[in-house]
């Protein structure tokens, strides 16, 4: 007899699930998942890539979120393991049909933490996950898997994970804001720097807005352009930078940093208003003319009022409340919300 672990599988001999995503298509569950080489993500020391390195998606459909997962495994070749997932993805159909059976499913799958990032998109969920990245690097290295460092940079959306999002779904009288991830066809183009070489497209991911949930409800999306006042609405924001004009006049731009945000609920006569305070700290980035720091102050401050008011009042033609106002009359007097809901 041999002792040992003779049931052990080597590394190679699994199929590791970098993401996950989940759609709704005529009456049936589709399941995505992306599959990295995991020998190119751990090499160091060694330079950059000459070749792009390899992206598996593979799909799987059924009835169930578990039998579209499971139908994958026909195909799989190798035994799945779903401990290393980072990012979580829904098409904005399953947002729409019904979400609790995938995070039910989810949460049968003890492998998959609450850490992963979560995303909604309108793109093809299998096109999103063979988007790469700069340089040939891994996937990795990429807004699907690491959005934090472009928050710290420019905050205008906050990235959630799961436990974050799962959270504040149940939360009463809380709107809960999922990212939407785009695939950007435009900004970016990539070439040999050959003399004859035709710089051609290069698809890039971002953030560009996102959908909104109250009550446990799908209420739509809301574009970036028209949620700028969100960065003035979380206080994890970093920097976030703003164009001050007068008119049509360009006269600066700041980058305004650390929001402190106060809400205060008054309640009279069964009627709720709201103090929102924001206290921001500003660096001048580009001045383009001579302006006192009370008249910069004036401006921002009136940009920064007008966005936040935007926000809220295009939330509040989707019946949701991203400024949060009404969870904090719920925090602060659950008795009075209850009385007023």
């Amino acid at each position: 007899f041999t002792a040992g672990c003779w049931d052990l599988k080597t590394p190679q001999d699994i199929t590791y699930y970098a993401a996950v995503g989940f759609d709704y298509v005529d009456g049936n569950y589709l399941a995505f998942v992306q599959v990295l080489d995991f020998s190119a993500v751990t090499k160091s020391g060694e330079g950059k890539p000459t070749e792009a390195l390899p992206i598996w998606v593979g799909q799987g459909e059924g009835p169930t979120v578990a039998l579209a997962l499971n139908n994958l495994y026909d195909t799989t070749q190798f035994r799945a393991f779903y401990g290393h997932i980072t990012a979580i993805v829904y098409h904005e159909r399953v947002l729409a049909h019904n979400l609790e059976p995938i995070l039910d499913s989810q949460n049968r799958y003890y492998e998959i933490r609450y850490t992963p990032w979560v995303f909604g998109t309108d793109e093809s969920v299998r096109k999103l996950f063979t988007v790469g990245s700069f340089f040939n690097l891994s996937p990795y290295n990429s807004l699907l898997h690491q959005p934090l460092d472009n928050f710290k940079q420019k905050s205008t959306i906050l990235p959630i994970n799961v436990r974050r999002f799962i959270v504040d779904l149940h939360e009463p009288a809380k709107t809960t804001m999922l990212p939407r991830l785009h695939i950007d066809r435009d900004d970016w183009t990539s070439g040999t720097g050959a003399v004859n070489d035709d710089a051609r497209p290069s698809p890039f991911l971002e953030i560009d807005g996102v959908y909104l949930f109250k009550e446990q409800t799908f209420r739509g999306f809301l574009h970036e352009n028209r949620a700028l006042g969100l960065r003035w609405t979380i206080e994890e924001s970093n920097r976030s930078p703003i164009v001050i004009k007068d008119g049509e006049r360009l006269r600066a731009t700041l980058s305004l940093e650390q929001p402190n945000i106060r809400i205060t609920p008054i309640v009279r006569d069964d009627q709720v208003k709201y103090k929102y305070e924001v206290t921001l700290m500003g660096v001048v980035n580009e001045l383009f003319e001579e302006v006192r720091q009370s008249e910069l102050e004036r401006l921002a401050e009136a940009q920064v009022a007008s966005e936040i008011r935007d926000a809220y009042l295009d939330g509040l033609e989707k019946e949701t409340d991203p400024l949060q106002l009404e969870h904090a009359l719920y925090r602060r007097d659950v008795r009075t919300w209850k009385k007023l809901k």
